[in-house]
């Protein structure tokens, strides 16, 4: 036996995994096709619509229904990033529509991962992923003749070698982004793994406010950092609704603990009797 022990990559499981990583390969593109078109304060804002994505996704596919107090949290989350994003003039319909869309296959990457993960481990579904999305990606790169940029790049003797160090930084970031991506959904709930990427939102909101997208500076006022407060405070919510929904259940698990004990009492006396 290795460190690291993974289910065998049987056809059946090929098969399941199969739309994971089709839906993978969707959410980056889409994501930067997405970012590629905004701001990287309106992106992150918009990716609120994740949230509520998860929230239909979870009802329509799995009958899954939460609490009102969850449903709550959703509304002030999505609320608040919304009222964030709404001071970026720039954007338009078209931007708005390939955001939501992007939303919508992260959301349904996060529900159908949670499906695969019942079946296999967090580090078998990661690796099975990343292996069926590499060929997808690669030919969509050669297709799109970007490997040959890349070569020319390495060639040149006078380009910037901190490229090959951003590039490295971003390939690891973004490997220790999926894996804490499939530990979270595994171990809480796809609404939970997208309730926790609001406060990376607004992390990266105001990181490309302040330093990337510095022209905007100007127009972000009072609202804007009001309607991020309210994102937050939809987070925080949601960990109070989830932590009373398991006080609840707790107290329903032990009612009926102790009512089957005072049954089984009841029937030790009477057949005592």
């Amino acid at each position: 036996a290795g460190v690291v022990e993974l289910e065998a990559l049987s056809a059946r499981t090929a098969l399941d995994v199969a739309p994971l990583a089709l839906l993978n390969c969707g959410n980056v593109l889409g994501s930067l096709f997405a970012l590629s078109l905004t701001s990287v304060p309106l992106f992150g804002t918009l990716r609120s619509g994740v949230v509520l994505c998860v929230a239909v996704l979870d009802l329509c596919f799995w009958r899954r229904v939460y609490s009102p107090l969850v449903y709550a949290a959703v509304a002030i989350t999505t609320a608040g990033c919304v009222a964030a994003g709404s001071f970026d003039e720039t954007a338009h319909a078209r931007e708005y529509a390939v955001v939501f869309v992007s939303d919508l296959i992260t959301a349904g990457y996060l529900v159908y991962m949670r499906f695969v993960m019942s079946s296999l481990g967090v580090l078998s579904a990661s690796m099975y992923n990343a292996l069926l999305c590499s060929p997808l990606l690669a030919a969509l790169a050669l297709w799109r003749g970007e490997h040959r940029a890349l070569l020319a790049l390495a060639r040149d003797a006078h380009a910037d070698r901190t490229f090959w160090l951003y590039f490295a930084v971003a390939a690891t970031l973004g490997a220790a982004l999926q894996l804490s991506m499939y530990l979270c959904t595994r171990y809480t709930s796809p609404m939970t793994t997208s309730i926790a990427g609001q406060v990376k939102t607004v992390a990266q909101t105001l990181l490309g406010v302040f330093v990337i997208n510095v022209g905007v500076v100007q127009h972000f006022n009072v609202d804007e950092v009001a309607g991020m407060c309210v994102t937050m405070f939809g987070s925080a919510f949601y960990a109070y609704a989830k932590r009373r929904d398991a006080a609840i259940a707790a107290v329903g698990t032990a009612t009926v603990t102790v009512d089957a004990a005072a049954a089984d009492d009841d029937d030790t006396n009477g057949g005592g009797g």
